[in-house]
């Protein structure tokens, strides 16, 4: 299914009358004009989040801190203990939601630089040994094609590898298999983060990325919203595809450089071109 506009008209031509239906596959329309609204709908509440995250952030420090150095205090009973420990765990909760209202509203400029993608696949999974053993999770890694340098901000495309692993985590409570596979795909580099999760539920598949959409307890529901905004600042995407009952599976795509093997390759030559 795809969105289409129709129009019709009528003329009469020695006595008989004709009737023409153009229609037009408007699919890149819709999805400029969901772009334009979301930009608009974002730039509403931008101002005001920021304000909020600064305005929570300073008394949050101050709550953790000392809670934290409470924790470290002696004379407390185990009972006190549990409450301070509680305490201190919740305000790194709400830091955590504050920095990501911050990223998502004032998010640092992209740097690029060209570099291995697999090498910082390799640091986020790096972070990830202790957990993934915590949660019986075995790691698959599949490299259809050899992927060549591309240009990208390490820091950034690190976060999105690292928001996607702590998901693919969270969908699979009781263990399971988390596959990272690497492919050219035309002139983009691919990387898929697959687990074997319970898998999205078709109403949750499109509003994955809408900025605080969350099935989660405890969300901003920003984090994959950021992820996209991140891939769409490097010219490339993150889209997701999912089978409710057998797992999810997130994409990040990057453009390849131009003067690269596999994207000369991947270019159709003069003569095929249609």
């Amino acid at each position: 299914e795809f969105p289409l506009s129709i129009s019709f008209s009528v003329a009469e031509i020695q006595g008989n009358l004709y009737f023409t239906a153009i229609m037009r596959d408007i699919t890149e329309y819709k999805a400029m004009e969901d772009r334009v609204l979301n930009s608009e709908r974002l730039a509403a509440v931008g101002s005001t989040v920021a304000h909020i995250a600064h305005e929570i952030k300073n008394p949050l420090l101050i709550i953790g801190g000392f809670a934290r150095q409470l924790l470290k205090a002696p004379g407390f009973d185990d009972q006190a203990r549990r409450k301070l420990s509680i305490m201190a765990e919740e305000v790194s909760h709400l830091e955590e939601m504050v920095a990501e209202m911050r990223d998502f509203v004032r998010h640092p400029p992209t740097q690029k630089r060209p570099g291995q993608i697999t090498a910082v696949v390799d640091e986020a999974l790096e972070l990830f040994q202790d957990t993934f053993k915590e949660h019986n999770i075995q790691v698959r890694r599949v490299e259809e094609t050899p992927l060549p340098p591309v240009a990208f901000d390490p820091k950034q495309v690190h976060q999105v590898l690292i928001n996607l692993l702590k998901n693919a985590v969270e969908a699979m409570p009781t263990g399971g298999e988390i596959s990272i596979t690497s492919r050219v795909k035309g002139t983009n580099a691919e990387i898929s983060v697959s687990d074997t999760g319970v898998g999205l539920a078709p109403e949750v598949a499109g509003n994955i990325f809408q900025p605080y959409f969350t099935t989660k307890e405890k969300g901003t529901g920003l984090g994959l919203a950021i992820c996209q905004n991140i891939m769409a600042e490097h010219g490339g995407c993150l889209f997701a595809d999912s089978t409710p009952g057998r797992g999810a599976t997130f994409t990040i795509q990057l453009p390849l450089e131009e003067t690269s093997p596999a994207a000369e390759g991947a270019r159709p030559s003069e003569e095929n071109r249609g």
